[in-house]
């Protein structure tokens, strides 16, 4: 009898440590720090709970560093169902930001909402960051999403926000860049509604509106343009009030330095032209120049209007 019990008794302990051998507990996705942990798999993330309520705004941001430019999104879902799309870009000088609206159908949201809930993209918010590979005066990007949940029993406004320096699974860049081109499909032509410089957080339509200081029509031709039209034309660089434009011109497959020296700045219209000022400058050849505002466009013309040069911006 006592030899059956042994026996049973043996058979009970191999079986436990059969058990705790030869299955694993399944690790949990999270660290003791609450932040999902550095070796996790999407796969992982895709496998964790998550009940998603009606997405109602997407904001998108990148910029900063040294070169200090920036571009900036918001998604908003209107009453109606439409989805209103925000965009401001702003140069290496942050001067003028430059605003544009979209109008375009809600079935945005809808496509995102199906790519965050496919690989539970909220969540990451929860990734820990990678100080390993932070870089100083290196641009940021990051995602804002802005959730009504209260159908689901939770707040009516839930905002989570993902950084783009966070320790990101393998196959993450390429689930982020999907969603920016989802998010940005809105972005064309035919979907805009309204343009306008951004100035001291005013909106300015026309170059009529723009009363600027010296300083920062300074920064407003220093802001980077270029000739509509070419990939080669006129780039305006640097500018300063009682000082020099310098400009690149092509020349034989090549850019070529020139020069022009600023003289006055006026506080009126040029002749019948959409602005508050212009600049009156004079080449390396003595020919007289203005630079100027027309509605939103910088324009630069030879003074006898024998030449002109509509700008672009290079954001």
């Amino acid at each position: 009898m006592k030899k059956k019990m042994f026996l049973a008794g043996m058979l009970v302990l191999a079986a436990a440590l059969w058990g705790c051998g030869g299955e694993k507990k399944p690790a949990s996705p999270y660290g003791e720090d609450g932040k999902l942990r550095k070796d996790i798999t999407l796969e992982e993330i895709r496998g964790i709970e998550k009940v998603y309520g009606d997405l109602i705004e997407v904001s998108y941001f990148h910029g900063g560093g040294m070169e200090g430019s920036s571009h900036d999104a918001m998604l908003t879902k209107e009453k109606d169902g439409s989805c209103l799309i925000r965009t401001r870009d702003a140069g290496s000088i942050s001067f003028p930001h430059i605003m544009r609206e979209y109008k375009t159908d809600g079935s945005v949201f809808t496509d995102l909402q199906q790519l965050i809930e496919k690989d539970n993209l909220a969540l990451w918010e929860d990734l820990p960051f990678d100080e390993e590979f932070m870089v100083m005066d290196a641009p940021s990007t990051h995602l804002s999403l802005i959730y009504d949940e209260s159908a689901a029993g939770g707040y009516a406004c839930k905002s989570y926000s993902i950084d783009y320096d966070n320790v990101l699974p393998e196959g993450a860049g390429d689930i982020l860049r999907s969603f920016t081109r989802v998010m940005l499909s809105g972005v064309s032509p035919e979907n805009l509604v309204d343009e306008y410089f951004e100035i001291d957080g005013e909106p300015v339509r026309t170059g009529r509106d723009a009363d600027l200081t010296d300083m920062q029509i300074s920064r407003l031709v220093s802001g980077y343009w270029r000739e509509i039209g070419t990939d080669t034309g006129i780039s305006l660089y640097t500018y300063g009030l009682g000082d020099t434009l310098e400009y690149t011109v092509p020349d034989d497959g090549l850019y070529t330095e020139k020069y022009m020296t600023v003289r006055e700045t006026v506080r009126a219209p040029w002749k019948d032209a959409d602005t508050s000022f212009y600049v009156s400058l004079e080449d390396e050849e003595g020919q007289a120049w203005v630079l100027y505002l027309e509605k939103l466009s910088l324009i630069l013309e030879r003074e006898d209007g024998s030449e002109t040069c509509l700008l672009e911006r290079q954001d």
